[in-house]
């Protein structure tokens, strides 16, 4: 048999538990991300940037995109570094530049985007090659090897 006190707790459990955590909205996806990568996250800053840049969880923006990729490359994080070479050299968010495809892809360490690289690199000639190449030594230096 129930007393009065296991009653209560029934309807408490019932009603959410405790009253003050049922009242506050929960955050989406997109606001818990946006507040981790204004609070410095390399990770919630690269996620971020792929949120704008495939328009799933907020309208599509390319610019903003590459805004939050440049912030986690230069923490030195690879995915982001990649994002922003390929953002480079596809022109999206930015003006196309091979030359900073090509560092940005060139300072993604591990094998991330080899192909990519390549593919830029062929588009690079002469003087735009050697400059590429100092600036992917540049950017290696400054921000380090992806992670």
């Amino acid at each position: 048999m129930l007393n009065t006190h296991s009653v209560w707790m029934v309807i408490v459990l019932l009603l959410g538990g405790c009253f003050p955590y049922v009242s506050q909205p929960s955050m989406t996806e997109f606001e818990r991300t946006s507040k981790r990568a204004k609070a410095g996250s390399a990770v919630a800053q690269n996620k971020l940037g792929v949120i704008y840049a495939d328009g799933t969880l907020t309208p599509q923006d390319h610019t903003e995109a590459t805004k939050w990729y440049r912030a986690a490359a230069e923490q030195g994080f690879a995915p982001a570094q990649y994002n922003l070479g390929m953002a480079y050299a596809s022109g999206l968010g930015v003006t196309e530049d091979m030359v900073e495809a090509f560092a940005w892809l060139s300072v993604a360490a591990g094998g991330v985007g080899q192909t990519d690289l390549q593919r830029v690199e062929a588009c690079l000639s002469g003087n735009g090659l050697s400059l590429a190449r100092q600036k992917a030594k540049d950017y290696l230096e400054k921000y380090g090897s992806g992670t």
